[in-house]
């Protein structure tokens, strides 16, 4: 029967921890093991994760440490840890629950389309309170998707596909040839899951699910819902162009209209920040000051 590796890192959630590993213990699928890796600073998070660990000695293992040493750091340990007979390796995060079908029905496409190195899914987004906010967050994602399909760095990067890490399942060699951390960027990087994604899409077949497998949460903490958050995500995808930029990848073009679009994404949410903490420095002088950001940057780079 095929063995799968689930890896989860956790930093101070313990509002959402339990959750999460009670998603994958409801897995209609039990042949795995859950491998946490916990840096949350006191005992509300690690004492969740140890009554877990005591009741299913076998099938969770758990480390600590303090301070913080940053997801990719995290993944890559517990992926050195990780029983390397194990045909296929899970990722979730945190504050994501797996539906009870969700490794299930991986595994059945997996076996039905051998070729097939990653499989990834539509999620539903909840908020704190479990409510569904949609149940379709991949719209665009799915109107450009095949079931399999080596993807160019220009359509990755052009039709902007998103994703998490709760959502890809990989065949175990994938770990072993693919980085999952940009060189260019730190061990704290946002952008890990997608940096990962797009390496295995361009060069191996892939699977796309429909169907919502994940309950994909959005609240005060997380991420990709904050302003501060969205402004991060921007900074690192210029930073990420611009390697595929330097490495042929993506054309002079397709590069400056990325880069521009992600600074003036960048305006935009430094504007509506301005608004909401009322700074000082009036709206105009500061949407000024941006666009003539964008100007000298592409004089520099585009003359």
């Amino acid at each position: 029967m095929d063995q799968i590796t689930i890896i989860l890192t956790c930093y101070k959630q313990e509002k959402f921890i339990e959750e999460t590993i009670l998603s994958v213990i409801n897995q209609t699928y039990c042949n795995r093991e859950l491998l946490i890796w916990d840096d949350s600073p006191d005992d509300n998070c690690r004492n969740i994760i140890s009554k877990y660990v005591n009741q299913y000695p076998e099938k969770i293992k758990a480390r600590h440490h303090n301070p913080n040493k940053w997801i990719v750091n995290n993944m890559q340990f517990l992926l050195e840890q990780r029983n390397k007979k194990f045909e296929y390796v899970a990722f979730l995060e945190w504050d994501d629950c797996w539906l009870p079908e969700y490794l299930e029905t991986k595994l059945e496409i997996f076996e039905k389309h051998p070729n097939t190195k990653l499989i990834y899914n539509e999620v539903s987004t909840i908020n704190s309170e479990w409510d569904v906010i949609t149940k379709r967050y991949l719209k665009i994602f799915t109107k450009w998707f095949c079931s399999k399909w080596k993807i160019s760095y220009e359509k990755l990067m052009d039709e902007t596909f998103y994703m998490s890490w709760s959502t890809l399942m990989v065949k175990s060699d994938m770990v072993e040839k693919y980085k999952i951390c940009p060189p260019f960027l730190r061990n704290n990087t946002i952008i890990s899951d997608k940096f990962f994604f797009d390496q295995i899409a361009h060069n191996e077949d892939i699977y796309w699910i429909s169907d919502p497998l994940i309950l994909y949460r959005l609240h005060d903490d997380s991420t990709s819902w904050t302003i501060k958050g969205k402004i991060a995500f921007c900074l690192e995808l210029i930073e990420y162009v611009k390697y595929l930029y330097n490495r042929n990848y993506l054309s002079k073009k397709l590069y400056k209209r990325l880069t521009n679009k992600y600074l003036l994404l960048i305006c935009w949410r430094c504007f509506i920040n301005c608004i909401e903490i009322s700074m000082t420095l009036t709206v105009m002088n500061f949407l000024k000051e941006c666009i003539n950001r964008i100007v000298r940057f592409n004089k520099k780079l585009f003359q």
